[in-house]
């Protein structure tokens, strides 16, 4: 399952590289938060997976913000199980720190302005339809939680928590 869901996530990204090289207008940006979108799923994924250390900073800030990891997950798999194609995307809020789930529809409407991305799972339809029909986005979503490459998402989470330490006066 984790080769086949890799192998979709190139091919999404191999498709919003070509859209962003065959667009010479000042329309470009869809095509390039697409390609960014594309390129930090495939980065959160891995054949690898291990969970989540529960004695991560991350895992402890999942679970201040949702009460628990458990219940950050299955809100996270309530917003990706939405109506229509999209993303969801866990962000931290650099000003405060807060954990939140979002549902983005488009590639670039919905982003919260200057909130950091930290897990993101693609929701379009090319992300799952080799491996389960249209109906199975339930089954996806598992797959994804299976194949989630969390030294990653807590990379990007520990990079931001050193640029709020900096940004802070002493």
């Amino acid at each position: 399952m984790a080769r086949n869901l890799g192998q979709c996530a190139a091919a999404s990204i191999a498709l919003a590289l070509a859209a962003v090289t065959c667009s010479a207008h000042a329309d470009v940006k869809p095509e390039y938060n697409g390609m960014r979108l594309h390129e930090l799923y495939v980065e959160n994924l891995t054949p690898d997976h291990r969970p989540l250390d529960a004695t991560s900073p991350l895992h402890a800030e999942l679970a201040r913000h949702f009460r628990t990891f458990e219940a950050w997950r299955r809100d996270f798999a309530a917003v990706a199980s939405m109506r229509g194609v999209g993303w969801a995307i866990l962000y931290e809020d650099p000003e405060t720190g807060r954990l939140s789930n979002h549902w983005i529809t488009l590639h670039e409407h919905g982003h919260p302005a200057g909130f950091r991305p930290l897990l993101v799972m693609d929701v379009w339809e090319h992300a799952f339809l080799v491996d389960y029909k249209p109906t199975e986005r339930s089954r996806y979503i598992e797959a994804f939680f299976a194949n989630v490459d969390w030294r990653t998402v807590e990379g990007r989470f520990a990079r931001g928590e050193a640029e709020a330490t900096r940004a802070r006066p002493a």
